[in-house]
């Protein structure tokens, strides 16, 4: 038998006696070109404003190098269309540089030569059509609606807060700068994303037990025509549980309270740790999954009963859980 050594570079066959052994370059993965997902204005709409910004959302990312006033355009009939084309996430954004004409027709393309970051080309000229109406849009962005609701409590220290607008945004604009969340006057580090008319801020740990935030979007925050918040939007919640509970000090003493009456087997310990760790090894605490944990799920199911343990008792338990299980 012959051993053959091959060095791959792109994919082929070889044929030995009836076998067909067909061999593929590992490194090349992304071979589908990129596609238009969606518009604004979408196609054959009428009625749109005069300073309209259109929108272009394709179904991957995109080259930025590719995404130009070449490779998309606007034309009223046979007349291009001046505007400032920028891009962003996976959607090209085309600013004019003055309004419309009202009454007519505009046709939008996007042409092969805008590439995914992989280098694929689009499979072919993309075009949509829409017609002006005789309006302005000088209307400012509103806010809908905001998660937490204002003034909420009991609000999970793993929350997402996020903020819904009336219309569609500038996503350039929703920014760090923009969407802010403070604990007092302390900045929470964050991550901040727009998809369809909702910003959302994830913060970057866990929020704080039993504290007061304030979420706040700017007038820095544009739709797409350009129009600033009239002015910013600020809320606040609070966040569920009583901050600093102590295990050692908060917690042993109502396990304690449990195990006197029915001797779970948890081995309970003088020393925190040591009562700690055998609360974990046995799953009676899980830190990664406080909802899952035997403790839990018994306090939440009513257990132990009324009169013996109070709920402010069982609460500094569930409290303690939810903010992370310390061994502290």
């Amino acid at each position: 038998m012959r051993k053959v050594t091959l060095s791959i570079v792109t994919a082929f066959v070889l044929f030995n006696g009836c076998e067909k052994i067909v061999f593929k370059d590992p490194t090349v993965t992304d071979k589908a070109p990129p596609t238009v997902t969606l518009t604004d204005p979408t196609n054959t709409a009428t009625g749109i404003t005069l300073n309209k910004t259109i929108n272009i959302t394709f179904s991957e990312e995109m080259d930025p190098a590719t995404i130009t006033s070449s490779t998309i355009t606007l034309m009223q009939g046979t007349t291009p269309v001046a505007a400032i084309v920028s891009y962003t996430g996976t959607i090209a954004t085309l600013t004019l540089t003055s309004n419309l004409s009202p009454n007519k027709a505009y046709t939008g393309t996007v042409t092969t030569g805008a590439k995914d970051v992989a280098g694929n080309t689009m499979a072919s000229n993309y075009t949509f059509s829409f017609t002006i109406g005789t309006a302005l849009d000088l209307a400012p962005p509103t806010v809908v609606s905001t998660s937490p609701a204002s003034n909420a409590t009991g609000v999970a220290t793993s929350q997402v807060v996020g903020i819904t607008f009336n219309e569609a945004m500038t996503s350039a604009s929703i920014t760090t700068s923009a969407f802010t969340l403070k604990n007092g006057n302390t900045a929470v580090a964050g991550t901040v994303t727009y998809s369809g008319t909702t910003a959302t801020f994830t913060p970057s740990t866990a929020l704080a037990a039993g504290t007061v935030y304030t979420a706040s979007m700017s007038t820095g925050a544009k739709d797409v025509a350009g129009n600033m918040m009239m002015s910013a939007m600020t809320w606040n919640f609070t966040t569920a549980g009583t901050p600093g509970l102590s295990f050692a000090t908060d917690v042993i003493p109502v396990l304690n309270m449990c195990e006197s009456c029915h001797r779970h087997g948890w081995s309970s310990s003088s020393n925190a740790s040591t009562y700690y760790n055998n609360l974990v090894s046995r799953g009676y605490v899980k830190p990664s999954s406080y909802t899952s944990s035997t403790i839990y799920s018994k306090l939440q199911n009513g257990h132990p009963g009324t009169g013996y343990i109070s709920k402010a008792n069982t609460d500094k338990i569930i409290n303690w859980m939810i903010q992370g299980s310390l061994n502290n």
